[in-house]
């Protein structure tokens, strides 16, 4: 298994951090891009099974996040973090050259690979959207927003301690203690985040609609960060003719991390081999 650790830059001079783990024989390459408030370092389990099945992955912290720089779950606007990757998916071509590419999305994370899956990118073989966050599943009542968009104009990068408790993530207990233990999993969100990417929420049906490569989409059923019904929507207006849609019952939000994560793990698998 070769390892490699490498920095890059973003499209504004941000540094970002990337990891990549191939096995000796790929088949194929998939980049992995984590949800908000979490990193690449807590996808290990599920690239050691896809290093298992022949599968490289490459991953990144985008700004704000884990290794990278740039003010913490923050951004200047909501199209940086499509210009962080863009440009970890430069560095996906150059270093698995010759192999078919797919990207997962997580959470944010399949927001931001549906919006640059919608951009039709040369050589994206098809995309993975877990649990993707295209609607909050949980209820925020109006004098909440009203505060967060003020904050957005007065204070945008103030941080704010999210009420997501950890169990309403996942119900495995160790996955729960082992986020509450690392010091790079975030709790807090800011406004301007919050405000950004209510805009683009607005936008999801023009992105359905401009998608058309291959696509697999996990969901959640006991999903209470995403709303489910969310992600349905988004599935039946994907303009894509290869379309999939697997529902686990009783998993959270957090599949890549819940109680028999493996049957997730071997259903992404079968998906992506199965296109080549």
């Amino acid at each position: 298994m070769k390892t490699e650790s490498f920095r890059f830059e973003s499209r504004d001079g941000t540094l970002l951090q990337g990891s990549l783990e191939c096995p000796s024989e790929a088949k194929v390459a998939v980049g992995i891009v984590h949800g908000y408030g979490d990193h690449q370092g807590r996808y290990a389990d599920f690239r050691r099974h896809c290093g298992e099945r022949g599968l490289a992955t490459l991953a990144f912290d985008y700004r704000g996040h884990g290794l990278s720089a740039g003010r913490r779950q923050s951004c200047s606007r909501w199209q940086d973090y499509l210009d962080d990757l863009t440009a970890f998916w430069q560095q996906a071509q150059q270093r698995c050259r010759g192999l078919p590419l797919f990207l997962l999305g997580h959470s944010h994370g399949g927001l931001m690979v549906s919006v640059f899956a919608s951009q039709a990118p040369e050589g994206l073989r098809g995309a993975i959207l877990v649990s993707p966050y295209w609607k909050l599943g949980l209820p925020a009542v109006a004098w909440k927003r009203m505060l967060l968009r003020s904050l957005h104009v007065l204070f945008p990068h103030l941080s704010l301690k999210t009420e997501i408790q950890l169990s309403q993530l996942s119900r495995d207990v160790g996955w729960q203690e082992a986020a509450a233990a690392d010091p790079l999993f975030g709790r807090a969100v800011t406004p301007r985040w919050f405000v950004e990417t209510q805009r683009m929420h607005s936008t999801l049906s023009e992105v359905a609609a401009s998608v058309v490569l291959p696509c697999l989409l996990l969901v959640g059923e006991a999903d209470e960060v995403a709303a489910p019904a969310a992600m349905q929507l988004f599935f039946e207006e994907l303009a894509s003719k290869d379309k999939a849609v697997q529902h686990f019952v009783h998993m959270r939000h957090e599949l890549l991390g819940e109680q028999d994560r493996q049957i997730v793990f071997h259903c992404i698998c079968e998906w992506i081999l199965g296109r080549l």
